[in-house]
């Protein structure tokens, strides 16, 4: 199978709104580099769920914020239509409060 090249891949999008902010003279945060990273993670994760169960379809997103060692961040949260099927697994545990357990996981 070909090897994907980076302009094939909804990254390239990622990286033009990066563009954008340069050429106003802005620099994006990391808090808007990481919400990206794991919005675009998490929907990926729910393609590959919804290939292996072709019984159950990608129903929106909610949003959630996430509290981390760099501030909160508002994340989209890919959902499918039979309701418990399917978590991203970068989410911590439901009810859980973020903690440096979880900051690991992110970062290394």
């Amino acid at each position: 199978m070909a090897k994907k090249k980076i302009t094939d891949l909804p990254v390239q999008e990622f990286l033009s709104k990066i563009d954008e902010y340069l050429e106003k003279g802005e620099k994006p945060n990391l808090s808007y580099l990481l919400e990206e990273i794991l919005n675009y993670i998490m929907r990926k994760e729910r393609e590959e769920y919804l290939k292996k169960n072709s019984f159950d379809f990608a129903n929106g997103f909610y949003n959630r914020k996430l509290n981390i060692k760099f501030g909160e961040l508002d994340i989209k949260v890919p959902r499918v239509r039979i309701g418990k099927t399917f978590r991203p697994s970068l989410l911590p545990a439901r009810w859980k409060r973020v903690d440096k357990d979880y900051d690991k996981k992110i970062f290394f």
